[in-house]
């Protein structure tokens, strides 16, 4: 048999073959709708999903959601402060969880502990207009989140159509430099 053959067989299986299901489960906030914008796999072998439950603009809460290895719920929060909240990622540091988004048209920063989701520290940031933040990194001294601000679709959860920042911040979660992207791109993504 040719490579090609070969190659054609291994395709063929590879497209058609049914992957299989290890465990499903799902969970529901207090809102009407309840889905995630992101699940993070954690270093303690579970998941970290984010996201919304209700609908924006009028009572949408940040959903957050944290199972073990198995999909057993461990801990869920809401947080809400007003009608506009979106939980757009997450990100795991050695003592918690940074929860980036949006809390009441403002880009939002919020570190939960690992092992109860209780509140560490929430930072809002008025980059201009509605904004959010996207995602967020580890620098050194501090981290670099980017997402956007001015956005032409405040409703949208996905792509607003805004201006593109990086915001760099201190270990505490305060914002040392505001940096406009919109010359390059119009939503700073992951």
């Amino acid at each position: 048999m040719n490579l090609n053959c070969i190659l054609i067989i291994l395709t063929h299986s590879l497209i058609f073959c049914q992957p299989s299901v290890d465990w499903f489960t799902n969970f529901n906030g207090s809102g009407e709708e309840s889905h995630g914008h992101y699940i993070l796999a954690c270093e303690d072998g579970g998941f970290l999903q984010v996201g919304e439950t209700g609908f924006i603009p009028q009572s949408a809460k940040m959903y957050i959601v944290k199972t073990d290895a198995n999909g057993n719920l461990l801990w869920e929060r809401e947080i809400n402060t007003g009608g506009h909240n979106l939980g757009n990622s997450a990100y795991e540091i050695e003592d918690g969880y940074l929860i980036c988004g949006a809390m009441n048209r403002n880009s939002a920063l919020i570190k939960v502990d690992k092992f109860d989701g209780s509140i560490l520290f929430s930072q809002t940031y008025n980059n201009g207009g509605t904004d959010a933040i996207e995602h967020i990194v580890s620098i050194p001294g501090g981290y670099a989140a980017v997402g956007y601000k001015h956005t032409q679709d405040p409703n949208n959860t996905f792509f607003t159509e805004g201006q593109g920042v990086l915001m760099l911040l201190d270990l505490n979660g305060n914002s040392t430099e505001v940096i406009n992207l919109n010359a390059y791109i119009s939503q700073a993504y992951r």
